[in-house]
């Protein structure tokens, strides 16, 4: 397994100068319920205390000022402590039952109340029409930012205007994300309203395949812990949210919506198959490169120490 412990900061994994980030320690704490599961509770619990009060978890947490891009100025997310405005897929579900699974701990009902938060977060900022499936608002929430998923969508964001936040170097892409940020800057934030204000909305199936998964995991988990009201709720919204996504499949995988367009994105990445983990038919093989986590979920765990393996560069 990957040594994590060169990137070990006591209550979450972040190597120097750099921010904790969410997608990374859901995976470290996913390794650790096979090494040391009282870390991965740990993990897990720094991670959540920086939910934001609508429900999101920030994909980036800056426990320290940061200069690496994106830097910590760029955000003004006005947190405690400073944190980005996106998000990633919640894997937390899956995480929270495999620590679980490996040691109970009596922070589990805490962690369980704001996972459920987040998944319900998805719903409300994500899915203000009610149509069953989740947007993302920009490539990095889908852990998957290079895909070739997102370059018809991402070439509507412009790129005047953000040049004193990019490094030097910086290309168009860099420019594109930075003014996604700005632009959901000047909106506030804590708003539903960044969902219809975005250029670039996409449903994508990768993300709402790991939070149908994350919903049937945390509903077994709060099951478990007597919570029934929890687990009725994400069991249905993982009904609701399988049964939309279905509807996006095309010969054998699952493909993105541009809601911006209302067109289906033609590709063949490893986020249209994506959708095996969520139990849905998947005939047709990833196309182009799979990234580590992508690999862990449909391969059955095999891949954990490619995964964790960003943590310590």
């Amino acid at each position: 397994m990957t040594d994590l412990s060169a990137a070990d900061r006591g209550t979450h994994f972040a190597r120097p100068g750099m921010p904790q980030g969410a997608m990374a320690s859901m995976l470290a704490a996913w390794a650790l319920a096979e090494t040391d599961p009282a870390r991965g509770w740990t993990e897990m619990e720094t991670l959540l205390e920086n939910q934001w009060p609508d429900g999101m978890v920030p994909h980036l947490i800056y426990h320290e000022p940061s200069d690496a891009f994106p830097s910590d100025g760029l955000w003004v997310t006005g947190r405690p402590v400073t944190t980005s405005g996106l998000t990633v897929p919640p894997l937390a579900g899956l995480v929270l039952l495999r620590l679980h699974r490996a040691l109970p701990d009596p922070r589990a009902a805490a962690l369980v109340a704001a996972v459920d938060r987040w998944h319900g977060w998805f719903g409300t900022h994500r899915d203000p029409e009610g149509e069953g499936l989740a947007a993302i608002l920009h490539p990095w929430e889908s852990a998957r930012p290079d895909a070739a998923d997102w370059t018809e969508p991402f070439a509507q964001v412009p790129t005047e205007g953000v040049a004193q936040y990019l490094p030097d170097g910086a290309g168009p892409d860099q420019a594109r994300a930075v003014w996604l940020i700005e632009r959901f800057r000047s909106l506030g934030w804590e708003t539903a309203e960044l969902h219809s204000e975005s250029p670039f909305c996409v449903v994508d199936p990768g993300l709402n395949a790991v939070l149908i998964r994350s919903c049937e995991d945390l509903a077994t988990l709060a099951e478990e812990l007597g919570d029934t009201e929890t687990a009725e709720l994400n069991r249905d919204r993982a009904v609701r949210t399988r049964t939309a996504l279905e509807t996006l499949g095309d010969g054998g995988r699952y493909l993105p919506l541009d809601r911006v367009s209302g067109h289906l994105i033609g590709t063949s990445s490893a986020g249209t198959v994506l959708p095996k983990i969520a139990g849905l038919p998947v005939t047709a093989e990833a196309h182009g490169p799979v990234e580590p986590w992508v690999a862990l979920l449909l391969d059955g765990g095999a891949a954990l120490p490619a995964a964790t393996s960003a943590l310590t560069g």
